[in-house]
């Protein structure tokens, strides 16, 4: 399996555990306090709209995440809207999920713990190993690992391991 489709597969995979975890923790009656179920709730809705976007959006992940972020800003910022029909669809329960109800600022700071986490755990986890020579990340800066006949920090190259 090409490295694109086993991160893509892995992103999926990912996603669809991060959905499951959201509809669980605002559903299912595990007696946890509200303040968790509303923010891990949200925290995990960011997380599943970075994997939705990635899923769309393969590569660079820097375009994932501020797209995600620019999804999650808009949802926010579309709940000071109020027309009759989008009033009624946020009393639904897709709607409470999806969209939400009341505007809260608060609420940005969630998702964005959420869209982080995902980037991180995209970057360090889902990432694919790729072939010596080619870019270790969507970040220039960052070295690939040497291969035979290349210098490394050994060799007396002063580079730092970004991990």
């Amino acid at each position: 399996m090409h490295a694109s489709n086993t991160r893509r597969f892995r992103l999926l995979a990912s996603t669809f555990l991060v959905i499951a975890a959201g509809l669980g923790l605002r559903l299912a009656p595990f007696g946890l306090p509200a303040t968790v179920t509303k923010w891990g709730g949200s925290v995990l809705w960011g997380a599943m709209v970075y994997g939705l976007v990635g899923l769309a959006l393969p590569s660079p992940r820097r375009r994932i995440l501020v797209t995600a972020a620019g999804i999650a800003v808009a949802v926010e910022l579309s709940r000071l809207v109020h027309t009759p029909e989008l009033d009624a669809f946020r009393l639904t329960l897709a709607g409470k999920l999806l969209i939400g109800r009341v505007f809260s600022p608060v609420n940005l700071v969630a998702y964005a713990a959420g869209i982080l986490a995902a980037a991180l755990v995209d970057r360090r986890l889902l990432g694919v190993a790729r072939p010596t020579g080619s870019p270790a990340s969507d970040n220039p800066a960052v070295r690939s690992v040497p291969g035979p006949g290349r210098s490394s920090a050994a060799d007396g190259a002063c580079s730092a391991d970004p991990r």
